[in-house]
């Protein structure tokens, strides 16, 4: 793991994942125009993953 004991530490960089999420097979039914709503979609799922490897 690269994070410190206090569960920091680690620098994740999933720009163009969650920038594009839309294209994604999981958050396809956002559709284009609700690309902001498959982001930030992306982005609770990115954090819970995160979470769970603690």
């Amino acid at each position: 793991m690269f994070f410190n004991p206090d569960g920091l530490g680690a620098i994740i960089n999933s720009s163009r994942g969650i920038i594009a999420a839309w294209k994604k097979e999981p958050y396809a039914h956002f559709g284009e125009e609700g690309f902001a709503d498959a982001s930030r979609q992306a982005v609770i799922d990115m954090i819970q993953d995160i979470n769970s490897h603690r």
